[in-house]
């Protein structure tokens, strides 16, 4: 039977992974392709926003679908959906309303694909290792970012910097998001009871309808709320210090503009190790006690943001930048396991679905549109820093009280 469930294991975690980065694939695929379309800036804003907006509004339903349909077919059906949708970006011929369009819809199945990888994995792993498997999991979106920068390195290579090269890209990830989708369904698998295996047991159902479960162990649920509010702090630090890096480094610290792009892509470039690290060291160290870890995590970031904010120093800016990102994201992917364990299984899509929309539609909406008012307000590059830093103490607060939650096991008998 052990051989059994490894088996399976390995193939939902392999199917989970693959899903979510062509997730990742597909929805950055406009945001790839704005060099070589014929549109400006403030065209490319509001369809970037509608896909932004769709996808945190959805998050909360596709999430609460999750718990009543199949995982398995929902979670490829999304993607699926996703990529037919984006074939359309490939022919709407720089008309910005059908765009938004396109992007408000494919932000709404988008926002299946991680809820319902959280369940689907939640069902599989159990609490002592959950956090080296989400952490292994949370990559696929880095690693999408990989796949689809070398997307568009392919189709240019071919085409030129061109519109017929982003048609390419639109056309490539598609037929790429249907392809993954397939291959997934063979093989992944909702749970061990589907395959006639022993199921976990770690958490008591008692059978009760959809609504009571969301409302008893999701609204009712302290531990869901200060996600919640963490999420939202959190999004509003990363997103508000990730999208600000190339413009603050060339207009506040000399930065060249290729020196400004490099020292961007240095934020994710420490993601993917320190993702997996400190997941591995709650798990294989603290034993699934993860609160403190982030709680340092948090303080090495908060001293990170003043470094950056403080030096003139490349080196040290650029030094304070990569750390920065790998903390963030490390405790982004710990968040996730922290989901993954407050939450049963049968209710863990509305529960994601709700901490994302807090994230997105407050989190993002705070450290990129309150960030660029004020600053354009002001002219003073340090109120940014300021709504970054007050995000992280919040976000500390969050955990703080997530602490003694945990000391209690989440209520979880």
């Amino acid at each position: 039977m052990k051989k059994q469930y490894l088996k399976y294991q390995i193939s939902v975690l392999i199917g989970t992974y693959l899903l979510y980065t062509t997730y990742t694939l597909v929805r950055n695929s406009f945001n790839a392709s704005t060099a070589y379309l014929d549109l400006n800036a403030d065209q490319v804003g509001s369809i970037l926003a509608a896909i932004a907006i769709s996808y945190g509004i959805s998050r909360p339903i596709t999430g609460f679908l999750a718990d009543k349909f199949s995982p398995r077919i929902f979670i490829t059906l999304g993607l699926i959906a996703s990529s037919i949708i984006t074939f359309g970006f490939a022919w709407s011929q720089n008309i910005t309303g059908l765009y938004i369009i396109i992007a408000t819809l494919s932000g709404v199945f988008q926002s299946i694909g991680s809820p319902t990888s959280q369940k689907i994995l939640a069902q599989w792993f159990p609490k002592n290792r959950r956090g080296t498997i989400i952490g292994i999991w949370s990559t696929s979106k880095d690693f999408g970012k990989v796949i689809i920068a070398a997307t568009v390195l392919l189709c240019t290579t071919f085409f030129g910097a061109t519109s017929q090269a982003a048609h390419s890209i639109f056309i490539l990830v598609a037929l790429i998001g249907i392809l993954i989708a397939a291959i997934s369904f063979i093989i992944i698998q909702n749970s061990p009871q589907d395959v006639k295996l022993p199921a976990l047991n770690e958490h008591k159902q008692i059978k009760q309808n959809l609504w009571q479960n969301s409302k008893n162990h999701v609204l009712k649920n302290k531990a869901v709320w200060f996600l919640c509010l963490a999420g939202a702090s959190s999004y509003c630090a990363t997103v508000g210090m990730q999208s600000w890096i190339p413009m603050l480094l060339q207009n506040d610290k000399g930065f060249s503009k290729a020196d400004a792009t490099i020292a961007y892509g240095l934020f994710s470039a420490g993601a993917i190790p320190a993702v997996l690290i400190l997941c591995f060291i709650s798990d294989a160290v603290l034993k699934g006690k993860r609160v403190k870890l982030i709680l340092s995590a948090l303080i090495l970031v908060f001293a990170m943001v003043i470094i950056y904010w403080l030096s003139d120093n490349p080196n040290i800016i650029r030094l304070s930048i990569m750390l920065c990102g790998a903390l963030f994201m490390g405790v982004g992917g710990l968040g996730v396991a922290l989901t993954v364990d407050a939450v049963p299984p049968f209710a863990l899509g509305t529960a994601g679905g709700l901490i994302g929309f807090f994230e997105y539609i407050l989190g993002t909406v705070l450290g990129t549109k309150l960030i660029g008012y004020l600053i354009n307000q002001t002219n003073n590059w340090s109120i940014g820093f300021a709504v970054i830093l007050s995000a992280i103490f919040l976000e500390f607060l969050c955990f703080l009280g997530l602490l003694g939650v945990e000391k209690t096991n989440y209520g979880i008998k």
